[in-house]
């Protein structure tokens, strides 16, 4: 058993790369999809969420 935790040098990730999509790559984006697509992706656009935190909300009927 370890009397104290040895010290472990963290390793240095770079920040996640951020994209912002231009107008006419969103459009292509979206041109692109299967229709049953469209209103997901043009709600993360809209919005600025993941995907992960789209698909846990949920929805009162």
């Amino acid at each position: 058993m370890l009397d104290k935790v040895p010290a472990i040098k963290m390793l240095l990730e770079p920040p996640p790369r951020q994209v912002m999509l231009s107008h006419a790559q969103e459009k292509r984006l979206v041109d692109e999809l299967p229709d049953h697509l469209i209103p997901i992706v043009l709600f993360a656009l809209a919005t600025g969420l993941q995907m992960s935190n789209i698909t846990g909300l949920l929805w009162k009927m």
